[in-house]
């Protein structure tokens, strides 16, 4: 059941990523003329993917000082 869990990541990325990334493409290149700003959309996405956890981290989880070490 772990295992299953475990590649779910990769399931939808890879079930959806083909779709959202010819579209994208289709919208920058054909009707933008503009394909090299697919890249500046893979930067955002992976900076998202950074910042994202980070965030989460520091914003939403909830903090409880008693058992804070240090």
């Amino acid at each position: 059941m772990y295992m299953g869990y475990a590649f779910l990541d990769g399931v939808v990325g890879s079930s959806m990523g083909g779709f959202a990334g010819a579209g994208l493409y289709e919208i920058l290149a054909d009707q933008m003329h503009a394909p090299r700003a697919s890249w500046l959309v893979f930067v955002g996405v992976g900076i998202v993917t950074v910042l994202g956890p980070v965030l989460y981290d520091r914003l939403l989880t909830p903090r409880n000082p008693e058992s804070s070490v240090g």
